[in-house]
């Protein structure tokens, strides 16, 4: 899992299935985050846990690769300590390879700020 200018990449392993559109891997995906607070004491509970919203998905022309593209990519202020957000993509799997996968993938990226467009 990458980060890019409007979202992420998602990287795999082996190809995704010859049947597996980028309609089926919206059913598939799901993506949430969170921050936390940055202090002395350690642990912090999730601050602004939420769901992230996909506008579309662009499949690799090797099929191993999927660009997520969100909604937005603004990293709110939520806590005046906060850490960099933390984005959870959950990928249910089983039947989008044509190989053995798991029932479900997960990423799990930490960033500051998406990078700036080329």
């Amino acid at each position: 899992m990458s980060a890019t200018p409007k979202g992420f990449k998602l990287t795999f392993t082996q190809p995704l299935g010859n049947g597996v559109s980028a309609e089926i891997l919206k059913s598939a995906l799901s993506m949430e985050t969170w921050t936390y607070r940055d202090a002395p004491d350690y642990g912090s509970p999730e601050l602004d846990l939420h769901p992230c919203d996909v506008t579309t998905f662009k499949l690799g022309a090797d099929r191993k690769s999927v660009e997520v593209v969100l909604t937005s990519t603004e990293i709110p202020q939520v806590h005046p300590h906060q850490t960099a957000r933390i984005y959870h993509a959950k990928l249910a799997a089983q039947t989008l390879f044509d190989a053995n996968a798991p029932a479900q993938l997960d990423a799990y990226y930490t960033l500051h700020r998406f990078p700036a467009a080329k």
